[in-house]
């Protein structure tokens, strides 16, 4: 996971520059060191290979504007792991962390530039969310797949994504049930849209579909319980698609879908309790 959150974060940073990778790994340093403050403060166990900090710093510095302050990812980045010590991750650190950052400060966090070089660009480069799609409208099938298009930086290539995804499932650290029942939006914008419909919702959405619902570390043990949490996803994310006009719906679906993650506990928890028992 933490590979596949550097590729997708390092292609932000090729397009974007210096601007973009201090975002990058300032914010993953204070995830990282919060997380184990915090962690030693509630005298629990510090694993020392525990890099969920540095993911939750990466996927926030990836999903904020490559055009905002370091501050803005900042807040974020404690936001979020704050939620994670507070909630017992239940809802995904990450998803909690930029939503908090949009709230607080949409017009920096929506706001993209052009694909170049944030230091060689002029300064009227920045795209609004919104005007977002007339600039995709333009653009070609290519551009859209590999990213060379304003938007999220570490979202904007939904090939590159989808080999990240590959890997992942590869390497048993992703569902791939989840990743299936929660791309139906794409299969919908599919045969509504064609492929460029599919490559214009596929940055984000796969993006926060693979590196933080699919997660494995946070998803229930039997298949088919991944498969009913995958469908609500999908589910939350068409609502919230028709009922509202947030610019990434599925963040908040993540984060409305978060309760499904944890449908198999009550069960787990009676089970230890019974085994404790017979010992």
């Amino acid at each position: 996971m933490l590979l596949s959150l550097l590729a997708a974060d390092g292609a932000g940073v090729y397009i974007y520059g210096r601007h973009f990778l201090i975002n990058v790994l300032v914010t993953a340093a204070v995830c990282a060191v919060l997380d184990l403050v915090l962690t030693v403060a509630r005298a629990e166990r510090v694993e020392p290979f525990d890099v969920k900090g540095i993911c939750t710093g990466l996927a926030i510095a990836g999903m904020v504007s490559p055009a905002a302050d370091l501050k803005i990812c900042l807040y974020g980045a404690v936001f979020a792991v704050c939620v994670r010590h507070i909630t017992g991750d239940i809802f995904p650190g990450a998803a909690a962390g930029y939503i908090f950052a949009e709230l607080s400060f949409p017009a920096e966090v929506l706001r993209y530039p052009r694909p170049v070089r944030l230091d060689a660009a002029a300064p009227d480069m920045l795209i609004r969310s919104g005007d977002l799609a007339a600039y995709r409208d333009n653009a070609s099938a290519l551009e859209l797949l590999i990213g060379r298009v304003p938007g999220p930086p570490a979202a904007a290539s939904a090939v590159l994504i989808a080999v990240c995804a590959a890997a992942l499932i590869f390497s048993r650290k992703a569902s791939p049930a989840v990743i299936l029942a929660g791309a139906l939006p794409v299969i919908v914008s599919v045969m509504q849209s064609g492929a460029a419909g599919a490559a214009y919702l596929g940055g984000m959405y796969l993006y926060v579909l693979v590196f933080i619902i699919a997660d494995r570390d946070y998803l229930p043990q039997k298949k088919a319980s991944r498969l009913i949490y995958g469908i609500a996803v999908s589910l939350l994310y068409m609502m919230i698609s028709n009922i509202s006009e947030v610019s990434f719906p599925i963040v908040y679906a993540a984060i409305l879908a978060a309760p499904f993650r944890f449908m198999e506990r009550a069960e787990e928890k009676a089970a230890k309790t019974v085994q404790e028992g017979v010992e």
